[in-house]
């Protein structure tokens, strides 16, 4: 008996075009999707640079405290990468990231609410929580996503 290869098909070639077509989409969407978390991590990361005369002004902040709020945003983004692949194992990806995006928004809200002088402190480090698990799980999200052959291309997106 002689062997057949999907080669010899003439509909092979047609269904290798619409997968490659299909996987195009999905790797632009995830792309885009890992692109803008990105944008959105280092605007985290440098929208203090805006805000933090006016919030030294209104809570009469000393250098030192203001050097504080900046700088507590590192700690809270370690704490974050290593909370972030745990909860990714235990609850799922997508998961994870919505767990990220509430640690951000409530500490944006917090930060914008801020009744006292430990607030915008106590906020910047859960703000930089919630970007240290964003940074893990889409990272993981779209190395998981991603073929093989193109998951370094995907994950250098971010």
């Amino acid at each position: 008996m002689e062997e057949i290869s999907l080669r010899d098909e003439p509909d092979a070639g047609a269904r290798a075009k619409a997968q490659s077509r299909a996987e195009w989409r999905v790797l632009c969407a995830a792309g885009c999707f890992v692109g803008i978390g990105g944008v959105a991590w280092g605007l985290m990361l440098g929208a203090v640079a805006g805000a933090v005369s006016g919030a030294a002004k209104a809570f009469d902040l000393s250098a030192r405290e203001t050097g504080l709020v900046v700088a507590l945003m590192g700690p809270g983004e370690l704490v974050g990468s290593a909370a972030g692949g745990v909860v990714g194992d235990v609850l799922g990806r997508r998961a994870a990231l919505v767990v990220a995006a509430a640690l951000v928004v409530v500490g944006s809200l917090a930060a914008a609410a801020a009744p006292t002088r430990g607030a915008p402190p106590a906020a910047r480090r859960g703000r930089g929580v919630g970007a240290g698990a964003s940074y893990v799980a889409q990272l993981a999200w779209a190395s998981e996503l991603a073929p093989r052959h193109r998951v370094g291309g995907l994950t250098t997106v971010f």
